[in-house]
């Protein structure tokens, strides 16, 4: 099994932990094997760390873009403008050929994974929980454009989607991964369990009943656990969600800076440090285990791996 960090290649998060030798040093001496990336525009590489995954751009509003609604993308975006901006295309043709490339680009780097979520949140979404979508109707939307984006590629990376808190893909039922796994005609494919947006999605709030939970969903998702790849380990233990609020007529900016502001509240990243997450990562058995954890210097990311390593006790894993 392979240990992996979580960490995006962007100039700021690259400088703000030293630069790039630093980041590299840090990652071999708190015993990873590699990373699971996340790239940006005009990102600042990190020499002589192997990238394993990497995880995709994700654009949480995109039904409406992919089906081309563009009465709704006005009434979310306010203007045509602001959704190709938001998206970095003007048309789902575009978007396709987009995705594409980053999974040709993702094999260059000598990726064995790609990261992908499937979820349909609205801005709004965040505080009604009035959704607009079911989960069948987003797991159906992915999967035409999955098998679209993939049509005739084979270049050995396997597509791993990630379970969510919001409407689509949450693994706390088999049928949308059934019919997820079933509906995709790429072969080489699977799940990301990610721990922190399964104890959202179950609304749990101690960690110890987020080790029942998860347990329980991978036990009712039958011979589907098997296609669990990766997990991300986290914890949303403690997280504080923000009271979001905005005017009814608030421009699209304050609208979308809101809603990234409430998403990061409750979704923390924080390590998880009960003892029963190695039982976790025993059942659902992956081939990659990623840290994905905020920290804010080397020497923090030194302190919180550590702390993690030993509720695993990472060294008999």
């Amino acid at each position: 099994m392979y240990k992996l960090l979580s960490i995006s290649d962007d100039p700021w998060t690259i400088g703000r932990l030293g630069g790039p030798e630093a980041v590299a040093a840090a990652i071999r001496e708190n015993g990873f094997d590699g990373i699971e990336l996340m790239r940006w525009h005009d990102p600042l590489p990190v020499p002589g760390v192997r990238i394993v995954g990497r995880h995709m751009p994700y654009w949480p509003t995109c039904l409406d873009f992919l089906r081309g609604n563009e009465r709704e993308l006005l009434r979310q975006f306010d203007s045509m403008d602001n959704a190709r901006q938001y998206y970095s295309a003007a048309s789902r043709e575009d978007f396709v050929r987009q995705r594409r490339a980053e999974l040709e680009e993702a094999a260059a780097m000598g990726a064995e994974y790609a990261v992908f979520h499937v979820t349909h949140v609205e801005m709004e979404h965040c505080f009604t929980h009035l959704f607009t979508y079911s989960d069948a109707e987003i797991v159906q939307a992915f999967v035409d454009l999955i098998n679209e984006v993939t049509q005739g590629l084979e270049n050995g990376v396997t597509l791993l989607f990630e379970n969510h808190w919001f409407p689509g893909l949450r693994l706390t039922d088999r049928t949308p991964a059934e019919a997820l796994m079933t509906g995709l005609i790429y072969p080489r494919k699977g799940f990301v369990l990610d721990i922190s947006h399964m104890m959202l999605a179950e609304g749990v709030g101690t960690e110890p009943e987020a080790v029942d939970a998860i347990l329980k969903n991978i036990e009712c998702l039958g011979d589907l656990a098997k296609s669990i790849r990766a997990v991300h380990l986290n914890s949303a233990t403690g997280a504080q969600p923000l009271d979001m609020r905005y005017p009814a007529d608030a421009p699209y900016e304050m609208r979308l800076a809101e809603s990234f502001r409430y998403v990061g509240s409750i979704d923390p990243h924080k390590p998880f440090f009960h003892d029963g997450i190695r039982r976790v990562i025993e059942a659902a058995n992956p081939e990659y285990l990623v840290y994905e954890l905020s920290f804010d210097s080397v020497q923090q990311l030194s302190d919180i791996v550590r702390k993690q390593d030993n509720a695993l006790e990472v060294d008999t894993l």
